[in-house]
């Protein structure tokens, strides 16, 4: 697999660019020898690749459990797990406001709380080591994340999804954390679910908090 479809092309200098392609395959299983159990309903495998190499470097996946919840989980070529994401609070409609996320980054001890600051619009932030970041949904499928209020990364995946394939991208500053950015990724992909041969996923149709700069490309 070379290129994903909808993957841009010549942003910024490879050097201060990193581009993630991400494939959604949803089949139940994980790199190594080590099946997800497969109910036929839910969850889905995530293969990510780097910078348009034919190597996928990390495989993420979805499921949902009674005791757990909605959770995902990346992990690397060997199945050693890198990333656990958890739905950690899921209130009533009413109080969307409050939802969390919480993301747990293993080998270096990181543990990241996701906070809606307006749920229905797509704006959420978290901190890390005394950094603010913010995460805005766009029109469609397009997002946007910024590290104490300058842009660090853009996301995009497609509308037309057929059988269980689909693909997206993200493309960030050199010098951000891949954990991280394919962590938010699979964090707001997890718990879709598209059975039917050929699906259509609009996104989010209303705009956001701040407009999507179409013209952003990574400056470290």
């Amino acid at each position: 697999m070379r290129s994903l479809s909808g993957t841009p092309r010549g942003f910024g200098s490879p050097a201060r660019t990193q581009i993630l392609t991400l494939a959604t395959i949803g089949q139940p299983t994980r790199t190594g020898t080590t099946p997800l159990k497969n109910d036929g309903k839910e969850n889905e495998t995530i293969r990510f690749f780097e910078n348009d190499n034919e190597q996928e470097i990390l495989t993420g996946y979805w499921d949902r459990k009674r005791k757990v919840g909605l959770f995902s989980k990346i992990v690397d070529v060997d199945d050693s797990e890198l990333v656990t994401v958890t739905l950690t609070k899921s209130p009533w409609f009413w109080e969307l406001s409050k939802a969390t996320y919480r993301i747990e980054i293993h080998k270096e001890h990181i543990q990241i709380n996701v906070k809606a600051v307006n749920y229905h619009k797509g704006h959420w932030t978290f901190n890390i080591n005394g950094d603010k970041y913010d995460f805005y949904f766009h029109s469609g499928h397009k997002k946007s994340l910024f590290k104490n209020d300058k842009q660090v990364a853009k996301y995009n995946k497609g509308q037309v999804q057929f059988w269980t394939n689909d693909s997206g991208y993200v493309i960030a500053d050199n010098n951000e954390s891949k954990l991280l950015l394919l962590s938010l990724f699979i964090m707001f992909d997890m718990g879709e679910y598209m059975g039917a041969d050929v699906n259509v996923d609009l996104g989010k149709l209303n705009s956001g908090v701040i407009e999507n700069n179409e013209h952003w490309t990574p400056t470290k």
